[in-house]
């Protein structure tokens, strides 16, 4: 780690600490274009560092799963990966849940396991499928594709209690689908 990254690190650390969210996200907002994936990596390093996260702790969860210039960068699975660890309550779990279906072209860009992980942990299998089903009838990526192709066939557990026609509806989408 450079001496750039160590201070960027004990920066976003500090403002952690004395729960200074609010300028964090400011930070965070103001990095430029071409530091984003960098900063989001070391954010991941030292956020969240429990289990349980304040209000505004969870808000900088959403202005990061909200804002496309975080999502489009190869960190963000870093970042997936560290809010893993988050036990969210059921409103942050409907909040995220949103959060990732509305997002999840670009997610499924640079997140494979880490948001497999994410989805097992704060979805209900048939929520799941449902909302899966309604995205890829209306568009899908050739990302969006491979994330869900994989997804079916490494996390069969998750979707057990799922219709097996649902599942079979889902694959026939997905082998018939036109790529966008």
């Amino acid at each position: 780690m450079s001496r750039n990254d160590l201070t960027i690190k004990n920066y976003m650390n500090s403002l952690l600490e004395d729960t200074d969210i609010e300028q964090l996200i400011i930070f965070i907002d103001t990095i430029p274009v071409d530091k984003i994936r960098r900063h989001l990596y070391i954010l991941s390093e030292i956020f969240p560092n429990k289990i349980v996260i304040s209000q505004k702790e969870f808000e900088l969860i959403q202005y990061i799963l909200t804002h496309n210039k975080f999502l489009e960068v190869e960190s963000i699975s870093d970042f997936i990966r560290a809010i893993n660890i988050i036990s969210f309550d059921e409103l942050q779990q409907k909040q995220i849940t949103d959060l990732i279906f509305s997002k999840i072209h670009l997610l499924s860009r640079y997140c494979h396991f880490e948001l497999n992980m994410l989805i097992t942990n704060i979805v209900n299998s048939e929520d799941f499928l449902n909302r899966i089903i309604m995205i890829v009838k209306d568009s899908l990526s050739i990302h969006l594709k491979t994330f869900l192709l994989t997804f079916i066939s490494h996390e069969s557990e998750f979707l057990q209690d799922c219709s097996q026609n649902k599942i079979d509806d889902l694959k026939k989408l997905l082998n018939g689908s036109e790529v966008q």
